[in-house]
C-alpha cells in the first residue's frame, strides 16, 4: 500500500511541474526579430531548385525592392537546381563539394565512385 502512495505522489510531481513548464513556455512573450536593411547592401541567395525558380518570377525581388525602396538593393540569385549550400556537382569542377569539410554534413551524397572502364 505504501508503493501506491508514492506511485501517486511521484505522478502529481510530475505532473505538477509540466503545468509549471506549460505555464512558463506559453505565457513568455515572445517577439520576431526584425530584419534590417541597410542602404546598398548586397543579398545573395544560394540554394537549389526553389530559389532557381524565382528566376522565372520577380516577385521576389520587386516585394524587396517595394518594402525597402530607399535602401537601393542589390539582389543576386545564384541558386541552382540540384545544388546544396555544401555540395554543387558540375562537370567542370575537381569536386563537387563547396568547401573543404562539406562531406561531413551530407553524409548522403558522400558516396564514393568507382570507375567504370
Amino acid at each position: 500500500m505504501n508503493t501506491k502512495k508514492s506511485f501517486n505522489l511521484n505522478n502529481i510531481i510530475f505532473i505538477s511541474v509540466g503545468v509549471v513548464l506549460l505555464a512558463l513556455f506559453a505565457f513568455t512573450d515572445i517577439t520576431p526579430s526584425k530584419l534590417t536593411i541597410k542602404k546598398g547592401a548586397h543579398i545573395i541567395l544560394v540554394g537549389n531548385n526553389l530559389g532557381s525558380r524565382m528566376m522565372n518570377y520577380g516577385y521576389f525581388e520587386t516585394e524587396l525592392q517595394l518594402r525597402y525602396p530607399e535602401s537601393l538593393l542589390y539582389v543576386r540569385n545564384m541558386c541552382d537546381g540540384g545544388n546544396t549550400p555544401g555540395f554543387r556537382r558540375q562537370s567542370g569542377r575537381p569536386t563537387p563539394w563547396a568547401f573543404p569539410g562539406a562531406e561531413k554534413f551530407q553524409t548522403e551524397l558522400a558516396v564514393l565512385r568507382q570507375k567504370v572502364f
